[in-house]
């Protein structure tokens, strides 16, 4: 049984959890593969007993350029036959916009009216100059710079 990200971001780290279900599959290597077109971006491998999920990990790099992205899992026998095969096509988004916010105070009363610092960044440290409307449960905010 394997279950993965079906999104994955640049510097995000992946965790793809594998159980392997057969018994007589005493030992199984399982190399899990991120593939953006032809090339490889990240990638690393575990060897797996049954019955005992692991999470095989690795980061999609910073700098991964935008594109349609596929992940492949494949399990391998001690002796070389592969036992399993997949791969799935995952959406790659990257990282459009941060925003970091300086209150007044740490907490407020409903009564209070806070006073806020906010900056915008765009992925690059580009600071943002431009309309944004930023939502909450409660309420919906609109700031034009």
């Amino acid at each position: 049984m394997i279950v993965g990200p079906k999104i994955v971001r640049p510097s995000d780290i992946v965790s793809v959890w594998v159980t392997i279900l057969n018994e007589a599959w005493t030992t199984t290597r399982v190399a899990v593969s991120l593939f953006n077109q032809h090339d490889e971006v990240a990638a690393n491998e575990e060897s797996l007993t049954p019955h005992s999920p692991t999470a095989i990990i690795f980061q999609v790099p910073q700098n991964a350029p935008n594109g349609s992205y596929k992940i492949y899992i494949r399990g391998t026998l001690p002796d070389g036959d592969v036992v399993f095969y997949n791969e799935t096509n995952v959406i790659f988004h990257s990282k459009s916009i941060s925003i970091f916010i300086q209150l007044d105070k740490p907490m407020y009363r409903h009564d209070q009216i806070g006073n806020n610092k906010m900056i915008y960044y765009i992925k690059i440290l580009y600071l943002f100059y431009s309309e944004l409307s930023m939502y909450s449960s409660l309420f919906r905010f609109t700031w034009i710079f």
